[in-house]
């Protein structure tokens, strides 16, 4: 329990481990099923109601309960839940809010010389999860190329091709009338002629027939080569085939299709790499 001059502060403990309750209160009497204990100290720290994982320790009574979990070790089935209870002057109960939610992962016995108390560590239900919080400030555009979300559309990318060979053991397919020069595609303006940058394809794809093929690398430095995840049917050479540009999802790759970033998508893109600060998915 804490207090100053106007109120007073107390705390419903909820421990639940296989699936029973332990309930137990700070506060001076029974309340409302929480066995009361003032000796109860509850620690959170700061919480600072960010992404951070966030501990509490609570001093509690050496019990059957807890003398049940001393010897056996499972901590993380026993989960906690803390609320925080204050009473104005008049002992009216003011508010009464969530404090912390966790799992139990420690317990110390003779807590500060005491055999009758035991230390109780806890981790917030944030430790659980298996994916970090937050939003990753990565430099890479979340949208599909052409698709919702970006700018370009798909048929100012799509060129009419021919199959020429298909190179099963190194996964490449070799096509002819690849073009050397594409448009790029103001948002605002008229389409510019210009020699196919480097990677222009990579994330592509090569369609016959309704069948698409991705595309995992092609280079101008041998524009009718394309290196394939999949590989097509040996009927495939000699047909039309429709290439498709990709786009590598980086804002210089969106300047040279679209020159004009305002739809890209990669929120870390002005932030350096691996500052004290931040780190984004760069070098």
């Amino acid at each position: 329990m804490t207090s100053d001059e106007s109120k007073s502060i107390y705390h419903l403990i909820e421990f639940i481990y296989q699936d029973t309750p332990y309930r137990y209160t700070n506060w001076t009497e029974d309340f409302e099923g929480y066995s009361s204990d003032p000796a109860i100290e509850v620690d959170t720290g700061t919480l600072t109601g960010t992404l951070q994982e966030e501990e509490a320790t609570l001093s509690m009574p050496r019990d059957s309960f807890f003398e049940s979990l001393l010897p056996q070790g499972q901590y993380p089935k026993v989960r906690i839940r803390v609320a925080e209870l204050v009473f104005n002057a008049q002992g009216q109960l003011e508010a009464q809010s969530s404090l912390f939610r966790g799992v139990v992962f420690q317990v110390i016995q003779n807590s500060d010389g005491l055999a009758s108390r035991v230390s109780v560590e806890c981790l917030s239900e944030k430790s659980l999860l298996d994916v970090p919080l937050g939003i990753p400030l990565l430099r890479e555009c979340p949208w599909r190329f052409t698709g919702r979300g970006c700018d370009a559309t798909g048929s100012n990318f799509e060129y009419e091709t021919v199959v020429s060979s298909i190179d099963k053991t190194n996964r490449i397919v070799t096509l002819s009338n690849v073009p050397t020069t594409v448009q790029a595609q103001p948002s605002v303006g008229e389409l510019v002629d210009q020699p196919t940058p480097d990677q222009w394809f990579t994330n592509g794809s090569i369609k016959v027939g309704g069948v698409l093929v991705p595309i995992l690398y092609w280079t101008s430095d041998v524009p009718g080569a394309f290196y394939v995840g999949l590989l097509p049917p040996d009927d495939w050479v000699g047909e039309t085939a429709a290439l498709k540009a990709g786009c590598l999802n980086t804002v210089e790759a969106c300047e040279e299709r679209l020159t004009d970033t305002r739809t890209f998508c990669g929120i870390g893109k002005e932030i350096p790499s691996y500052t004290p600060q931040f780190e984004t998915g760069g070098n």
